[in-house]
Formats: structure tokens, sequence, C-alpha cells
């Protein structure tokens, strides 16, 4: 909603007093002025409307994005407009996939102004093929990926463990915490995350699974997060 804010209060430090645009117009009528009847004083229009704070989504979303798309960044890319050439620089000049989505996706909203909207971002991910990624970088999906691979790996979790670069000694100190797997497991993830920071990326979580032969774990991720268990191109 468009607001109004009395310059005098704001100025006088006596508090916001705000209202709609439409309230302001009409108790303003054709004098293009508002009594405010706090002060006594009359204000006029352009003193007073100013535009509500606004927060950029698309800022906001870039770092979710780049953290689940993976290898998928260069389709993403050419979807909204960036051209082979920049996409090359990117890809040597950035040490992952998530760097480079990263990069991709911030000099595009910054090149392209307000036409780098929240929607065209969507459209792009939706026409890479990453429709679920479009719903969900909204929010964290990472509560929801950890519960998948700890409901479904069971006694497996060590493996994945290892995979991901834990050394035997800490998996023993997790494994004694409880004797419950899945507990074990998302305890692990937990601490991967953490250690690893945007390097656990979702892409090298679901490769982690695969090489050890969690095959039907990392297609059940790319099946709800990817957009399909097409094989990242």
């Amino acid at each position: 909603v468009e607001e109004a804010l009395s310059a005098y209060a704001l100025k006088k430090h006596l508090g916001y007093y705000t209202y709609t645009a439409e309230e302001v117009q009409r108790a303003a009528g054709d004098t293009g002025k508002i009594y405010l009847k706090e002060f006594n004083i009359r204000e006029r229009l352009k003193d007073i409307f100013i535009d509500p704070p606004k927060i950029d989504s698309v800022r906001e979303r870039i770092g979710s994005i780049a953290d689940v798309v993976g290898n998928r960044w260069k389709d993403l890319a050419r979807h909204i407009g960036i051209d082979e050439a920049t996409i090359a620089a990117a890809e040597e000049r950035c040490p992952d996939p998530a760097s480079c989505c990263t990069e991709v996706l911030t000099n595009w909203r910054r090149d392209r102004g307000r036409d780098a909207t929240e929607k065209a971002l969507d459209d792009a991910i939706v026409a890479t093929g990453l429709r679920t990624v479009a719903e969900n970088v909204k929010g964290d999906i990472w509560p929801d990926v950890i519960k998948t691979v700890k409901d479904m790996a069971g006694l497996d979790w060590k493996d994945l463990a290892y995979e991901l670069g834990f050394n035997r000694g800490t998996v023993e100190v997790i494994e004694n915490k409880n004797r419950d797997a899945r507990q074990n497991c998302r305890d692990m993830l937990h601490e991967w995350r953490e250690e690893e920071g945007r390097d656990a990326s979702l892409d090298s979580l679901i490769s982690a699974l695969s090489r050890v032969d969690l095959r039907d774990i990392a297609e059940e991720l790319e099946c709800t997060y990817t957009g399909g268990g097409d094989e990242p191109q």
C-alpha cells in the first residue's frame, strides 16, 4: 500500500503518522494539502508522500538459488540472456558451480536494473527445467533434504560421511552420541554443512550419494529439488 508520512512529525520526532494514499487524497481534495489535526497545521501532499521500503527480493534469493542449481547454472545463465563468453569467463574465474551462479546472477541483476525482476528469474529457472527450485528457494530446503537422507540412508550413513570427507575418528564420535542411525546421519549432515559452508551444496550431496551407491536417495533429491533426475549438463 502506498503510504504518506507526516513530514512535520518526522522532523520533530513526534512519531510516525501514516495514512493510505486513498485516505490522503480524499482528505486533501482539490487543495493539494492535508490538515493534520494533531498539530493544527496543513502540509502539502508532495511533502508527506514517501515510498514504502522495498526489499530487493532478487538479491535476497541469489545465494539460495546458487546453492541448489549446481552444474545447471550455465543453462540458467543462458535463459536469463548471459552470452557464452561471459559464462566461460565466470567458469574460469570461479572455484565451483555455486560461485559461478552467484557471479552471473549478481551481474545480471546489476546490468539489467529494473528488468532483473523476481518473475524474470523464476521464469528462467522454470525454462531451465528447475521448476521446483523456483518454488523452494524462497524458503530453506535443507531441513527437508536432511530429513529425506536420514530417513532413507539407514546404516549406510557412514559410507556417505566418508565420501563427504569425514575421517573415521569423527564418524565414531558422531556414532557414539546415540544409537539411532537416522539421528547420526542428521548430525553428520548438519556438521558437514557447518564445516563446508557454501561448498555444502545440494549438487555435491547428490553426487556423493551416487558415488556410494545410494542412487535411490540421489534420485529422490533430484526429482524433488532439481526438476527431475536429469543429469547435470
